[in-house]
């Protein structure tokens, strides 16, 4: 990076197909699947401490 130069980086993947062989485009981008993955473990860890033992 060059003093006044700014870089976008983000990372892809290869895959365009679901596991039912559906295209989906989500797959592509692979920050889209690492913020649902985060939304779900941190749905998860706020739900689980409420149930009852």
């Amino acid at each position: 990076m060059n003093g006044s130069q700014v870089q976008i980086v983000r990372a892809v993947s290869t895959y365009v197909k679901n596991s039912m062989g559906v295209t989906d485009r989500s797959l592509i981008n692979i920050t889209i699947l690492r913020s649902l993955d985060y939304v779900r473990l941190a749905c998860r860890a706020r739900i689980t401490p409420a149930l009852p033992a």
